[in-house]
């Protein structure tokens, strides 16, 4: 679901006072391509290349920082 479907859902009104003041257009765009992304194995060694996963026991594991945010 786009934010623009979930706002024309929750909020029409929104959407129709945007459309009058012109800034939005009649319907948008930006629909998702189907077509799936070719990605080589490097491509995915790369983006797991981050510090935020580790290899436990042989599989994959996102490891969480122990910083407590306030």
């Amino acid at each position: 679901m786009t934010i623009y479907e979930y706002i024309s859902f929750t909020q029409p009104d929104v959407l129709e006072m945007l459309l009058k003041l012109g800034l939005l257009a009649e319907k948008p765009d930006n629909e998702p391509a189907n077509e799936e992304e070719e990605l080589t194995f490097a491509d995915i060694v790369a983006l797991m290349r981050h510090d935020k996963w580790k290899r436990v026991r042989g599989a994959l594991r996102q490891i969480h920082s122990g910083r407590v945010f306030l």
